[in-house]
């Protein structure tokens, strides 16, 4: 169990590098395309194995009977819920949501692997 919420607090923390990074310095007027689109591929892919690891720690603590691991599903919707709702005249905000519900979900992760 601490094996896989390891996983998703290293995971995490990857994606969030990664989202400022793009935020910063990649999703800029002035990159080439192909920077950006490979760059969203990268994220892609991290968004997956966020959500695999997510799976992976509820699923395991329900087999060892720790049922608070369950409050970290919410976390593999929220993406989909911020993306539904934002325009681009809010990208900015919106952007700052998810970076703070990643944050959310780091936060969770580690008090889930102190109890």
């Amino acid at each position: 169990m601490n094996f896989m919420l390891l996983f998703f607090l290293i995971m995490n923390l990857l994606f969030i590098s990664m989202f400022v990074i793009g935020r910063c310095f990649i999703f800029k007027p002035k990159q080439k395309p192909t920077l950006k689109a490979g760059f969203s591929l990268l994220l892609g892919f991290l968004f997956l194995f966020y959500f695999i690891s997510i799976l992976g720690v509820v699923g395991i603590s329900l087999l060892h009977h720790k049922y608070l691991a369950i409050s970290l599903l919410a976390f593999i919707a929220i993406p989909f819920i911020i993306g539904k709702k934002a325009t681009y005249e809010k990208l900015h905000f919106y952007s700052n949501l998810q970076l703070i519900m990643f944050l959310v979900s780091l936060l969770a992760s580690y008090v889930l692997i102190k109890i």
